[in-house]
């Protein structure tokens, strides 16, 4: 008996193959050693060719078993029968056998793949390309030759969607910064991913014009201090038709919608008396009246009224809410800056000059919001409830 051929599976593993002669005939087997142990024998036949046909029924990478030593005509014997082990393989199955290694954590070389499988190494470079199209939810990466799944890197399809949307929907990017964040998100999904999402937000007008903020900043301020000193505005107003008139009411609040900042306020002479909305890139020769005038609360402040200034202190307010919550509270606070996404839940700062608004905005939702800060604010909101729970627990 003697050691007719030594093969390397892994860097711990390793088969010994076996041949036994005498004048009449020739016995060969195998046996699989795990660190220098025996795990396994297999059985005894009378041709190499049965021990090829057990190894590459044992052994699913028999192609890529390394040769150590043994009798020169079992080693290439065992060569051709490596080499003749993917020349069956049509492209659909090279494929399934590339998708599935890559799946079960294994490096894929260019070079080594396109030996093994008998094509040229632009097509082993295809497959992959192909590969990456069809597995959308994982990152094919390349480094030092060597192509690799990194499964936990990147976003899947629906994620994507749902970062988009909150992307589209704050107000705390620039146009610029939102088409940045889109074109780097869009670029990891598949070719098929990305036409998905094309059909998907053809029919929205999302990001279609970038406000600018500074422009209107000086107006603001001079509505803000109109307000607090009960004081009316008179300005020129372009409508929608282009022509100018000159307005005067008596101004409520600043609202946001759709991308834009609206004076609404109550008319104080003209036809058309009543409460009005304007938009603020449309004011020109914004002034302040002399004369104090009185003004009224506003009949549907969840509507209308966005921010009401007064000379209260300023307050940072932090709020923990689930997703859905995201559009009624940019809705009610657009001032609102996310500063953490974490699965279904966002979390929010909101400056205010009064909680009560806040606090009313919160007993609202039907959905949970947690108060982070600051203390003094989530200790009223705690006491609120111990109170309200106690009632109801007196009248059960």
């Amino acid at each position: 008996m003697g050691t007719a051929l030594l093969l390397k599976v892994s860097n711990t593993k390793s088969i010994t193959i076996h041949k036994e002669e005498n004048q009449y005939n020739s016995r060969f087997w195998y046996e699989i050693q795990e660190k220098d142990e025996i795990i396994e024998q297999g059985k005894i036949v009378d041709r190499f060719s049965n021990i090829i046909k057990q190894l590459k029924n044992k052994i699913p990478t028999f192609h890529k078993l390394e040769i150590i030593d043994g009798d020169q005509k079992l080693v290439k014997e065992i060569m051709d029968a490596q080499l003749g082990d993917h020349t069956h393989y049509n492209s659909q199955e090279r494929l399934l056998d590339l998708c599935n290694r890559l799946l079960k954590g294994e490096e894929i070389s260019i070079e080594k793949e396109a030996i093994t499988y008998g094509v040229h190494e632009a097509t082993i470079k295809k497959s992959i390309y192909l590969i990456r199209n069809f597995l959308e939810e994982f990152d094919i990466h390349l480094k030092n030759g060597m192509y690799k799944i990194r499964k936990s890197e990147l976003l899947s399809y629906s994620e994507t969607i749902l970062l988009l949307l909150n992307i589209y929907q704050s107000n705390s990017f620039s146009y610029k910064e939102i088409k940045s964040l889109e074109k780097k998100l869009v670029q990891q999904l598949s070719d098929e991913a990305r036409l998905q999402l094309s059909k998907l937000f053809q029919d929205f007008d999302i990001c279609c014009k970038e406000t600018n903020v500074k422009d209107l900043l000086p107006n603001v301020e001079v509505i803000l201090r109109a307000i607090d000193e009960r004081k009316g505005l008179s300005f020129i107003y372009k409508s929608d038709n282009a022509s100018l008139k000159v307005r005067l009411l008596k101004p409520h609040s600043i609202h946001f919608h759709e991308g834009s900042y609206y004076l609404i306020g109550e008319m104080l002479e003209g036809v058309n008396k009543g409460k009005r909305n304007f938009k603020l890139e449309h004011i020109q020769n914004l002034r302040i009246s002399r004369k104090s005038i009185m003004i009224d609360e506003i009949e549907n402040p969840q509507s209308t009224e966005i921010f009401i200034p007064s000379s209260k202190h300023k307050e940072m307010v932090t709020l923990k809410i689930q997703s859905v919550l995201i559009e009624s509270l940019l809705r009610e606070f657009p001032n609102s800056k996310q500063i953490k996404m974490e699965n279904a839940w966002a979390t929010y700062e909101i400056e205010v000059k009064d909680t009560d608004n806040i606090l009313v905005w919160i007993l609202s939702q039907k959905e949970v919001v947690e108060i982070i800060g600051p203390e003094d604010f989530r200790n009223q909101m705690k006491i609120l409830l111990q109170n309200m729970l106690n009632v109801y627990n007196e009248g059960a």
